[in-house]
């Protein structure tokens, strides 16, 4: 069975040095808590919204999103969802729990679509795709200081989802990916997701955003 899908991966930046850092000091209860805290949330935020997607896999530090081809206008609001949520839990665990200060605070996301096929492996469905290695290639070139907390999509997701808003959203950059473009340049664009999403909308009445306060809901981390 295959069908058309997004992908959507993301990151928490500086992962490694946190779950050190909380290791150190006995104290891997509170990142188990954030963990178990924005999942509750994510699957909370896609019954609530309608949305089409799955919540794939946990990759120890992020996640793999996959969503229904038919929810286009709603990638880019879910992203900024997802970072709003993550952003302000992030925050709160480093200036509560951290004895560091992290390389850098906040996501990264890498966004592709493409057709993937869907097997069942000792009851439960797997996915594989050229576009979920895709997504998490971009997501992980996203690796600099200058990249923390921006979405990086590929072009053909560009096209299908960022009709509503203006051109100044999205920065044409590009990627090399030798194992799965050889040497050619991929073609990608670069989003800041710090930025306020409606701002860029071309009318009022085109998107379907919550002026902010969409954000996805759920407890904060607990001491």
């Amino acid at each position: 069975m295959s069908t058309e899908k997004y992908i959507l991966i993301f990151d928490i930046c500086s992962s490694s040095q946190i779950i050190e850092d909380l290791q150190n000091n006995e104290r891997m209860d509170v990142w188990d808590d954030f963990l178990l805290d924005i999942t509750k949330v994510m699957e909370e935020y896609i019954a609530e919204s309608g949305i089409e997607a799955l919540i794939y896999k946990f990759l120890g530090d992020g996640y793999i999103l996959i969503v229904s081809k038919k929810h286009s206008d709603e990638i880019l609001p879910l992203c900024y969802n997802i970072y709003n949520t993550l952003i302000n839990r992030i925050k709160k665990l480093i200036e509560e729990f951290s004895n560091i200060e992290p390389n850098r605070i906040g996501i990264t996301i890498g966004v592709d679509y493409g057709r993937l096929h869907q097997i069942g492996i000792r009851g439960k469905e797997e996915f594989v795709g050229k576009s979920i290695n895709t997504a998490a290639r971009l997501q992980a070139s996203l690796k600099e200081k200058e990249h923390e907390n921006k979405l990086l999509i590929s072009k053909v997701v560009k096209k299908s989802i960022c009709g509503p808003y203006k051109s100044d959203l999205y920065k044409s950059t590009t990627r090399q990916m030798r194992n799965l473009y050889g040497e050619n340049k991929f073609y990608c664009y670069e989003i800041d997701l710090t930025v306020e999403l409606n701002d860029f909308l071309k009318s009022s009445d085109t998107g379907r955003i919550d002026d902010g306060k969409g954000v996805i809901k759920g407890s904060a981390v607990d001491s």
